[in-house]
């Protein structure tokens, strides 16, 4: 395969990858079935090590680990563009914030720049032979937070569907930073 030494070259594992994040970094999780179930829980490891790291999420399926574990806020702010049923449970133990959010508008908060993201996390398909990785089912505007994000991680899921598009459904290797192969856990239904 041509791209398998910069799929080699990128390849880390969880707790490696998370390392790229930083404190007072902002973190953008992919939406919906991308949503980065394996990053998340390494990222919330670092609890009391990192400070001030907002996160950003968009029907979370189930309850974020960061959450969980740093209730107080101290080194995560998680935040959520669609409060879910999990959400608002978070919210209610002040563990959550609701970022409003009018659907349609959401690309456009990153292409215009009003929003700052500084690492995208996001879960998909295995690599392609042309070096693409698909989002699935959760399009969304996951292209959108790739493209103004300083760096993307990648967790591969081989469970995540393969859904046909045209343009903004994947991303390349060119375009991320590390690739975690994840346990390939089932896809939340």
């Amino acid at each position: 395969m041509k791209y398998a030494r910069a799929y080699s070259s990128k390849l880390m594992s969880p707790g490696e990858a998370v390392q790229l994040i930083k404190s007072d970094d902002w973190v953008d999780y992919a939406c919906f079935l991308a949503t980065p179930i394996t990053l998340d829980k390494e990222l919330a490891k670092r609890v009391g090590e990192l400070e001030n790291v907002k996160v950003r999420s968009l029907g979370f399926p189930g309850l974020a680990a960061v959450a969980k574990a740093d209730p107080e806020g101290r080194s995560f702010t998680y935040n959520s563009w669609h409060f879910t049923g999990a959400d608002r449970k978070l919210h209610d133990q002040k563990a959550c914030n609701y970022i409003p959010l009018c659907y349609h508008e959401g690309p456009g908060y990153y292409e215009k720049e009003d929003i700052t993201t500084d690492v995208m996390l996001l879960r998909t398909t295995p690599m392609d032979n042309k070096g693409f990785f698909n989002f699935g089912v959760s399009n969304s505007f996951t292209r959108a937070q790739i493209k103004a994000a300083k760096k993307v991680i990648v967790e591969v899921n081989e469970n995540m569907p393969y859904c046909y598009g045209g343009y903004e459904e994947q991303v390349h290797i060119s375009e991320i930073d590390a690739v975690v192969e994840s346990g390939n856990e089932d896809m939340f239904c």
